[in-house]
């Protein structure tokens, strides 16, 4: 009887507590550039593993009324930028998960940013980098619809969509609103190396 209860309570011990996540503002869209792995500043390098100096990236910019640095700290999470394609705001699949960077007021565009801005409420502004393409990981055929599956922003016509999250041990999570950079904005990036019309 011993060894049965000790089974039992171990097995209820590996079955997952359901996933408690809070919802945050809206996020909103920026620029999109086109950038060198050796042009990424070397602030910026923590976390991009494996970058080859020669290797094409995209970084990004938004912003948000929350202050995703206070959550995490308060909250006690692991916040991350998780990058999408989408048609018409809907996820088609997910691409890559990429570090939160807090961003430089010369990153900000204004104009983009300027109508989520309020003067009762501060906005944050974020930037963050992933690689333009990543082939399917071993195991997974190329544009398998899992996060792993490789893609290729040169090719691909779904627009990019972005969340941020963040998670702990605890099963306590975090998600945005969602921020959407239209296939053009993608498309002008990469084409014209970065510099956008407009910017």
């Amino acid at each position: 009887m011993l060894k049965l209860i000790n089974v039992t309570l171990l097995v209820v011990m590996l079955v997952p507590l359901p996933a408690c996540v809070s919802t945050l503002r809206p996020v909103a869209a920026g620029k999109v550039q086109l950038i060198k792995g050796a042009d990424i500043p070397s602030e910026d390098q923590v976390g991009l593993l494996n970058r080859k100096s020669d290797e094409d990236w995209i970084v990004i910019t938004f912003s948000s009324s929350d202050d995703y640095a206070s959550i995490a700290k308060r909250k006690q999470l692991r916040v991350f930028v998780a990058e999408m394609l989408c048609t018409n705001g809907v996820v088609q699949r997910d691409i890559m998960n990429s570090e939160l960077i807090p961003a430089l007021p010369t990153d900000v565009d204004t104009e983009s940013h300027a109508e989520t801005a309020t003067p009762s409420r501060q906005m944050f502004h974020y930037r963050t980098y992933f690689r333009v393409r990543s082939a399917a990981s071993a195991g997974q055929a190329p544009n398998d619809p899992r996060a792993l599956g490789g893609y290729d922003l040169n090719t691909d016509t779904r627009d990019l969509c972005i969340r941020v999250k963040g998670g702990n041990m605890l099963n306590m999570g975090i998600s945005s609103g969602m921020a959407v950079f239209p296939r053009t904005d993608v498309s002008a990036a990469l084409n014209m190396g970065g510099r956008q019309p407009g910017l």
